[in-house]
This record gives structure tokens, C-alpha cells and sequence, in this order.
């Protein structure tokens, strides 16, 4: 057969794929056919123990596979659910392992036979893994779970591009996610078969199924799903003292093995005879009773050979007894060819010509009796490609296309698709056609060569149009390729023309043309075009003046073409050497210098220009006696000059108050005030000016006449004077401090003392308090009100804003203006809350005139009325209704979720669920009345409020002993937690209980639970930002 495949690349490569097609000498292959389950146990390696533990043994057998393919199987569709059939029916587990090929039906077969499913997590040796939807894409046996990595073994695995390429792999890490596990219900008992081999049978040997028989399993149990059919050729090679015989038979496929009743075949025990003892040799040769060989080649003819010998060696006399001998070949695919002899030496021959195990039987009947068999697992055959391709280069790159006149090569190779070396040495019964014909039909060139792989024939192109070549194989493998090259005209030169011109093109008389830097295309009868450099220029000259001429030219295949281009010639001029200074120029005098031409030895004068001073500036400062001025000194010639003269410096000789300041009568201790002085300074040089910048020095702390000193200075000299003030003693002040309460009461709200004095403040603090009122709102009763004091916190000076200094009773105070102090208070808590009933209705709580739910612990900032809210109860109750509450129940309200806790003396729930996800602020009560039934809230459920974002401040009442894990788990937003409990005991509080709420958060805790609730509330999740303060209560 050949398969063709063409692969149109940018080189374009051509090949083509053949398959060996491959024929035997004693009878042809039958057609193969594809079964939904397959069975090829009987292609399985048999290096494996069968223990009796179902787990193990499928694990066995399956670990005796790993490498294998599906071509060295026998598979011929996706077999993963094969193979875990063939390892269960191999390990004796058949039963356990309904065999089906396709992974949906086999996971019902499995449970069907008493399996069950697991989890992933708890798989194990033995257990059944399937991958993909439903587990309806592979599938594979567990061989180990280490920690839950889970380890399997499968078949039709690996990236192979079809069935015959995957193989059997095992998996030590999962790249495929398992989506089911099942366990099957595996048979866990001693095998009882085989038995004790009874040789006094004539055995091996073959019979026909006279009934339907059942086979058995290992364990003596009779298989289900497998049974030998009346006429069904058997093969019986052992007989045990059990009464079971060991019998191979015909299935779909194949043949299998199994165990059987001897008392189910027509078999006959052996008759003594004084016949020499005989042993009869069995071997592979390739050649007719040839040496024995291990290593054969595909498609070597191989001979089955047999010997019957005496025990000491020696061909056995063919006159002794009479035998018959009957040598079969076993070929992979399941079909056979044998032939039977009478003599004591024989062989008969077979063509390898399949991948897989040929098996060798030889059968003695007769006076004697024996059978022994030999195998060889011959290699899978070789895919082959055919390439072919012209080349420039003997077997080199491919080439599209030739030039005429110029000779080539047709390279042809054929190589192994799998294994990509040349394979003479795989296939050998092959002839080789090469043959190459020019554009108008003749042939030009041919070859022909037994068994060779690769070649290439050489050609001269000397025609315009397609050159054909072709490569023909017959024999095996067998098919034709071939490859098709183009040859065209030669291009010939057209044209030339400058792209570039030199970068010389400018000569004086005599000069030699230069074309450095030019460019020159040439362009070809073809179109195409490059760039020359072996041109020529064959005229013109620089001998006179005035623009020429310059021509070039290009040859290339007999044809010459000539460009040219312009240049300009000029005179010739002198040729100066460098200029040479003759005389020096100096600051004041010129210098001079000269060239002289190197041809007519003429000389050039010019003037080098005097350089001018080069000055160098100092200032030279004034002083008192002496002027200043700017001095200038050349640094070249030493030259100098003075200008920019300054008059001497005058200096500070004295200064004079020439009006003294309006105020000159003060108080003791009065800032002395200078408004109105004037200074006048007088200098060295008479002249005399108003200064500012003075500075005063004096003193009012005692009365009478004083003196104040006036100083000024000026470049590095002070000068003084005087003038006197009069000092008085100060009449006395009083001012006063007046205490605001801010609603507040105290008995003195007022203090006075002398200004500049200090004074200690009042010791008494005010007493305040707001008062909350219970509106029942059709209650059976009205609570009492209850007055709620505000603590006294401390006084602001002079405003009621928390930016003002603060102080506290007993606290000193410098009067130094009238002033007033306002009192500052911590806010009242509400303490305990009254529970009311009202006939036919369910107490809620108690709310504020904004619908907000009042809790113990609230804030309260003014005179509050807080009104009852109820929910009517179902006029059909049941009255025995409370008989049913029961722990663990779960009870509603609108706002939350409580499950029952407690039932025996009192009820008690724990608070389990938060209904609104939305609700910011959450009091947990003290107690909650559902149907007309008052529990006590005891605790806080697991996650009761987990990963609640929107919850900022929580207040859990005075009866919660026990805070579960993860109760505000998440709580991102929650930055103030309020716990009025002090009954919450170590280990109380669960595990993340306050893991992630805000990290900020603050905690308000008893003051007597400060230090037992600070750890338990670092344990449970708080972090080290948050702020943990002591709640007092009065």
C-alpha cells in the first residue's frame, strides 16, 4: 500500500510517505477488523507475581507494561479502557473489572460489579482514576497516594499522534486533573490455580469444543463474561491433579488463556512403551536447520527448526516408533501456517514481516509425545519517506531553478520516518529507478540499483523550459516520486549607467582622474540589476582646462556598454608651504610671517597684528588716611595703570539723642517704649547723619530716675548715649475667673485675685446627668425613667472647643485678664435596658424617635425617649408550642438568626446570622424574646458574621460567655467593639474570631477583664495597631 503525503513548504520540499507492504510465505494476512473493547492480554509481558491481593496484582501487571505501545499491543482504537480491562482480567480480577472499552460504561460496569466511589484525597494502590467531564476521558489505575499526590498508571499515553504511537506510562505527578476515583470490589483470596501438574496426560495437545465451556479464574471462580464456544479449536497444555486443565482459545482478536474442567474435553492419558527416552530441541535459524540466532532483521525469512534426540545427544534413530510432528508458526496478528512431518529433523520457514511476538509451537504425537515452544518479538515495521530535489551540489540544498549551460544534480533519499537514518538494513527487497528528462521529452539520464537509499544523477541544462525527474521504487517498499526544476535564458548585459559620481571631479592640469567613491549599476536583459566594480575608464584626460569628459565601460558575457560623466580642469596654482613668522608680534608692535611656492619658489608676506595688554584687575580698598582705587597690570609685558579712585574712609567718632521718645514715665515692670528717639552719629570727617539700628539698655523693675543707655555701632565701632526715664510704683487690678457648667451644677462659679497673680482653682467638680424616658407604645407596663450621670472631664480656658488649653480641679492659673472656663463631660452610657409584654405580640426593643435600636452601652448625649417596638404573633399558635424548643433548633427575628443552646432550667441561644449584610452597627442583647419565649444570648456562632464589610461597631451584651472562630472574620470596616460581658473565660474566644477587621479598630472592655481580655483578643486575630481601653462603670 502507499500512502502519499505532499507538503507544499516554502522551499517546497516534496515527499511522500510509503508504508512496507509485506507478505508471508505460507498464508496471506487476513483483513484486521476495530472492536469497541479490545483484548490483547495475550501481547502483554508476563514478567509479573500474581499474590492474591486484587490491589496489588492489577498494579503488577500493569507496572510489567510500562514502555509498550499500542502497536506492540495489538490496539487499533484509543485503549486506555483496554488496557485497565486486560491488567484486571491478567491480575484474576475480571469480575471486579467488567471489561468495556469505553470510560463511561466501564465506571458503570465497576460499580455494577460492587465497586463504590471515594474522593480524590483518599485514593489509593488499586483504586480506578478517570479524567475529564463525568470522568468520561481517560482513564488509569492509582499505584500510590503520598500525601495526596496521587500516582497512577495508565495506557494510550504520552503525546504519540495516534493509538499505535501512545504507550503505557506512569504518572508520579498529575498533569491531568482527576475528576473521579472508584474502588473496585477486588477479590482478596488465595489462587487455587494453577495445581499440581499431572503428567500421565498426553499433553500439549489439540481439541475441538465438543459444548459451550465455562473457564475460571485463578481463584476457581467461573468467569461471567468469558466461555469457550462448541467448535472452538482448543489447545491444552497442562493437566493438574485438581481436575482443571490449562487451555489457550480463539477470541475476538486473539487467543487467551484460561483455566478449564478436564472433564470438558475429549483427552487421553499416555501408555507406557520401552521406547528410548528423547528430548526435542526447538530453535529459530535463518537458515534450514542453520544455528540458532536471537537478532533477526524485518522481512529476514526465518526458520522454525526442530531435533528429536536421545538424552545423550544423538539424532534418534527415524526407525523407532512411530510420531507424527507438527511444527506451527504463530504470526502477531493471530493467524498461523504449519505442516506436519515423520521424521526426527525438520524445520519449515516464515517471512517476518509483522511487528510483534512470533511464537514457534512443535507437537509430538504419537510414541512420543511433548511440545516446545520458542518466541520472538520482532520490532514494528518502518513508515519510509521518499524525498527527491535538484541541487546545484551533489545530494546538496534544493534548488527552484537552473541556468542553461550549467551542469546539475537529481538527488533522491529514503529514510526511516521514526528513527530518520537511512535504512537499507530494514528493508532490503527493494529496486531503486532514477530518471531525468530535458524540456522537450528526451531522456537525459537514468539509474537503476538494488536495495540503495540514496543517489544523484548529473545533468547539463542547455534547454529553456521544465526539467523532469523521477524516482521509482518497486518492490517493498514500493511507490513513485517526482520533482520538477525550471531552467531560463542566461540574462545578458543591457545597459550601465553612474548611480554615484566620484567624489573627485574637480582637477587642476595634469592631474590624475580618480573614480574613488563612485557607483556603477549594470542592468540585464532580465530586469534585474547590480552593482560592477570591474569597469574601466578608457577616455579622458585632465591636460586641459576647461569641463571633459570621462568615459567608463563594462563587459560581462561577451557584451561591453559605456557610461560617462563630466569633470572640471583648472589651471594649475601655486603651491604654498605653511606660513613661517619671520618677527614676533608684541603688546604694542606688530609681527610677520611668510609662505614660499614649492614650484616657482615665489614668496608671500603678511602682518601679524600687535596682541594688545592682557590686564589683570585688583581693587585696592580705601582707608581712613588714603583713597582707593583699581589697579591694572598687564601679565604679559608687566605694564600698569591706576583709576577708579575712592575717597578715605570716614569712621564713627560719636552719636547724639537728638529727640527723645514721647513716653518717658512708666509703671514698674512696663516694657520700655522708644517711639519718637532720634540718633545722630558724627564722623571723623565732620559731617554728621541720622542712624537707625541702635539698640536700648535699661530697666523698669524699681521706681525712681533712670538711666538708658542708647548704643550704636558702625565698622567695628560703638559709640554711646544717654537719657532718663522716671519709674512709678503700678496701682493694683482685680480679675476674675467665672466657671461655666455647660448645663452642669456646682455651688461657686466664680473666683477673683489680683492680675499677674496665680491662683489655684476650684477643687469642686460640676455634677451632670440626662434622663431617658420609656414610652411603651401599648405595653402591659411603663418602665421607671433613669437618669444617666455624665462624669466631669475638665475645663476649656476661654472656649468650649477641644483646641483650647485644658485644666483640671486644683490646677494653677496666672490671672492675667478676666476669663471663663467651660466644663467639659464623657458621655453617658445607657446601663440596662427594661423588657416589657404586651398580650399578642413579641417585644423587639427598644428604639429611638430616628428608628435606631438602643443597646446597653449606647451613647447618650441629651434627654432621650426611647419607644417599644412589637410584632404580632399568629392568633393560631399551638399553647404547647414551647414543649417542642429543642438544642440546636434555629429561631428567627427580623433582624438575625439564633440557634438554641439550652432548653433545661433557661433558655439560651447563640446568636448564628446576621439577616442585612448592610446594617453598619449590631448590638448583640442581653436577652431576645421569640415567641413570647425570653432567651439569654450566651454566645456568638462560628462565622457568624464572616467577611460582614459593611459592619463598623459592634456592642455584645453582658450574658455572652463565648465568642466562636472566625465570628468577624473579614470584618474589614469594623473600628470599634464594645464587650459588656465579664463572663468570657480563657479559651472562650475561637480561633480568628476577630482575624482581619480594621486595623485600627478600638475595643472598649470591663476595666476588671482588662488583662485576661487583652490576650484572648490578641490571640483571636487583633492586631498589634489596635487600641484596647478600660470601661468603667459607676
Amino acid at each position: 500500500m502507499i500512502r502519499g503525503v505532499i507538503m507544499k513548504r516554502i522551499k517546497k520540499i516534496i515527499g511522500i510517505v510509503l508504508c512496507i507492504t509485506l507478505f508471508t510465505t505460507l498464508v496471506n494476512i487476513p483483513n484486521q477488523y476495530v472492536y469497541a473493547t479490545q483484548n490483547k492480554t495475550y501481547n502483554y509481558s508476563k514478567g509479573y507475581s500474581i499474590q492474591g491481593n486484587g490491589a496489588d496484582d492489577i498494579v503488577n501487571v500493569a507496572m510489567a507494561q510500562v514502555g509498550k505501545t499500542g502497536a506492540q499491543l495489538g490496539y487499533s482504537e484509543q485503549w486506555c479502557a483496554d488496557f485497565v480491562s486486560d491488567c484486571a482480567d491478567l491480575a484474576g480480577q475480571g469480575s471486579a473489572i467488567p471489561r468495556n472499552g469505553y470510560c463511561p460504561s466501564l465506571q458503570n460496569a465497576i460499580i455494577n460489579a460492587g465497586g463504590y466511589n471515594v474522593s480524590v484525597n483518599t485514593a489509593r494502590k488499586g483504586d480506578i482514576a478517570f479524567y475529564g467531564t463525568n470522568g468520561a476521558d481517560h482513564v488509569e489505575i492509582v499505584y500510590a497516594n503520598n500525601g495526596g499526590r496521587i500516582s497512577t498508571i495508565g495506557g494510550n499515553s504520552g503525546s504519540g499522534r495516534d493509538c499505535y504511537s501512545r504507550s503505557v506510562r506512569n504518572h508520579t505527578y498529575q498533569t491531568m486533573t482527576i475528576t473521579k476515583v472508584l474502588r473496585p470490589n477486588y477479590r482478596q483470596s488465595a489462587a487455587v490455580l494453577p495445581g499440581t501438574v499431572d503428567s500421565s496426560w498426553n499433553v500439549p495437545t489439540s481439541v475441538s469444543a465438543s459444548h459451550r465451556i465455562t473457564t475460571y479464574d485463578q481463584w476457581g471462580n467461573a468467569e461471567s463474561n468469558h466461555y469457550i464456544d462448541p467448535g472452538d479449536s482448543c489447545y491444552i497444555v497442562e493437566v493438574y491433579t485438581n481436575g482443571f486443565v490449562k487451555v489457550q482459545y480463539p477470541v475476538a482478536g486473539g487467543k487467551r488463556w484460561a483455566y478449564a474442567k478436564a472433564s470438558d474435553f475429549s483427552i487421553s492419558k499416555k501408555q507406557e512403551n520401552k521406547l528410548p527416552d528423547t528430548r526435542l530441541s526447538v530453535w529459530f535459524s535463518l537458515s534450514p536447520m542453520g544455528d540458532g540466532v536471537s537478532n533477526m532483521r524485518f522481512n529476514d525469512r526465518v526458520y522454525l527448526c526442530y531435533r528429536l534426540e536421545t538424552q545423550d545427544g544423538k539424532l534418534l534413530d527415524g526407525s523407532l516408533g512411530n510420531y507424527k510432528v507438527k511444527e506451527t508458526i504463530y504470526r502477531p496478528d493471530g493467524t498461523s501456517g504449519s505442516f506436519t512431518y515423520g521424521n526426527n529433523n525438520n524445520w519449515i520457514s516464515e517471512c517476518f514481516s509483522q511487528g510483534g511476538t512470533y511464537r514457534g509451537v512443535v507437537e509430538i504425537s504419537g510414541d512420543y509425545t511433548g511440545s516446545v515452544e520458542v518466541s520472538y518479538n520482532m520490532p514494528q515495521p518502518y513508515k519510509v519517506i521518499l524525498t527527491t530535489w535538484f541541487s546545484d551540489s551533489p545530494m546538496g540544498k534544493e534548488i527552484n531553478s537552473v541556468e542553461k549551460g550549467k551542469e546539475y544534480y537529481y538527488c533522491y533519499t529514503l529514510v526511516a520516518n521514526e528513527k530518520g537514518y537511512y535504512n537499507q538494513s530494514i528493508n532490503t527487497d527493494y529496486k531503486a529507478t532514477q530518471e531525468i528528462y530535458a524540456p522537450d521529452g528526451i531522456k537525459i539520464g537514468t539509474w537503476t540499483k538494488d536495495k540503495t537509499d540514496h543517489n544523484y544523477l548529473k545533468f547539463k541544462a542547455t534547454q529553456s523550459g521544465n526539467y523532469n525527474g523521477s524516482v521509482t521504487l518497486t518492490g517493498v517498499p514500493h511507490g513513485t516520486m517526482k520533482a520538477t526544476c525550471v531552467c531560463k535564458e542566461s540574462a545578458k548585459l543591457e545597459s550601465i549607467n553612474i548611480s554615484k559620481y566620484p567624489t573627485k571631479i574637480s582637477y587642476v592640469v595634469g592631474e590624475a582622474i580618480s573614480t574613488a567613491g563612485m557607483t556603477v549599476i549594470a542592468k540585464y536583459t532580465d530586469g534585474k540589476t547590480k552593482n560592477v566594480t570591474s569597469y574601466k575608464v578608457t577616455s579622458g584626460d585632465t591636460s586641459k582646462i576647461g569641463t571633459r569628459k570621462v568615459y567608463i565601460s563594462y563587459s560581462e558575457g561577451g557584451v561591453t556598454k559605456e557610461a560617462s560623466y563630466t569633470i572640471q580642469v583648472k589651471e594649475k596654482s601655486h603651491m604654498y608651504g605653511s606660513w613661517t613668522v619671520t618677527k614676533r608680534a608684541t603688546c604694542t608692535t606688530d609681527g610677520a610671517e611668510q609662505r614660499i611656492c614649492s614650484l616657482c619658489r615665489k614668496t608671500e608676506t603678511r602682518t601679524i597684528k600687535a596682541t594688545g595688554h592682557k590686564y589683570t584687575n585688583k581693587t585696592i580698598a580705601p582707608t581712613s588716611t588714603t583713597k582707593g582705587y583699581t589697579l591694572h597690570t598687564c601679565s604679559v609685558c608687566g605694564y600698569s595703570y591706576k583709576d577708579n579712585y575712592t575717597d578715605a574712609k570716614k569712621q564713627l567718632q560719636s552719636i547724639a539723642i537728638s529727640a527723645k521718645p514721647g513716653k518717658t514715665t512708666y509703671n514698674i515692670n512696663d516694657a520700655i517704649d522708644t517711639s519718637g528717639l532720634k540718633v545722630v552719629a558724627t564722623y571723623t570727617d565732620g559731617s554728621r547723619a541720622e542712624v537707625k539700628g541702635w539698640k536700648i539698655g535699661g530697666s523698669t523693675a524699681k521706681a525712681g530716675t533712670v538711666s538708658v543707655r542708647v548704643s550704636y555701632t558702625e565698622s567695628g565701632i560703638t559709640r554711646a548715649a544717654t537719657y532718663e526715664i522716671q519709674v512709678k510704683e503700678a496701682p493694683k487690678e482685680t480679675v476674675y475667673v467665672t466657671y461655666n457648667t455647660n448645663g452642669g451644677s456646682m455651688s461657686q462659679t466664680k473666683q477673683s485675685g489680683t492680675k499677674g497673680s496665680t491662683i489655684q482653682l476650684l477643687n469642686e467638680r460640676p455634677a451632670k446627668s440626662v434622663n431617658v424616658t420609656f414610652q411603651p407604645n401599648g405595653g402591659d407596663q411603663t418602665p421607671s425613667p433613669v437618669s444617666l450621670s455624665q462624669t466631669f472631664k475638665c475645663w476649656l480656658y476661654n472656649s468650649s472647643t477641644t483646641m483650647s488649653t485644658s485644666y483640671y480641679p486644683g490646677s494653677s492659673l496666672t490671672l492675667t485678664q478676666n476669663c471663663t472656663l467651660y466644663a467639659q463631660y464623657n458621655d453617658a452610657k445607657l446601663t440596662t435596658l427594661p423588657v416589657i409584654s404586651r398580650e399578642g405580640y413579641v417585644f423587639d426593643g427598644w428604639y429611638t424617635p430616628n428608628n435606631t435600636l438602643a443597646y446597653e452601652g449606647m451613647t447618650i448625649t441629651s434627654d432621650t425617649v426611647l419607644i417599644a417596638h412589637w410584632t404580632e404573633t399568629s392568633v393560631d399558635e399551638d399553647d404547647d408550642k414551647n414543649d417542642a424548643l429543642a438544642v440546636g433548633d434555629e429561631l428567627e427575628t427580623d433582624q438575625a438568626i439564633y440557634t438554641i443552646t439550652k432548653t433545661n432550667g433557661e433558655y439560651c441561644v447563640e446568636y448564628s446570622e446576621l439577616f442585612d449584610d448592610d446594617v453598619t452597627v449590631i448590638y448583640i442583647p442581653d436577652t431576645v424574646a421569640i415567641d413570647g419565649v425570653v432567651y439569654k444570648v450566651t454566645s456568638v456562632g462560628e462565622k457568624a458574621f464572616y467577611k460582614n464589610t459593611a459592619l463598623k461597631k459592634i456592642v455584645i451584651g453582658s450574658c455572652v460567655e463565648k465568642i466562636s472562630s472566625k465570628a468577624f472574620y473579614g470584618c474589614t470596616s469594623l473600628n470599634s467593639i464594645v464587650i459588656n460581658s465579664t463572663k468570657i473565660s480563657n479559651g472562650k474566644v475561637g480561633a480568628n474570631a476577630f482575624k482581619k477587621v480594621s486595623k485600627n479598630v478600638k475595643v472598649y472592655v470591663p476595666a476588671s477583664k482588662y488583662k485576661a481580655y487583652k490576650k484572648l483578643l490578641k490571640k483571636a486575630g487583633v492586631g498589634s495597631k489596635a487600641k484596647i481601653y478600660k470601661m468603667r462603670t459607676r
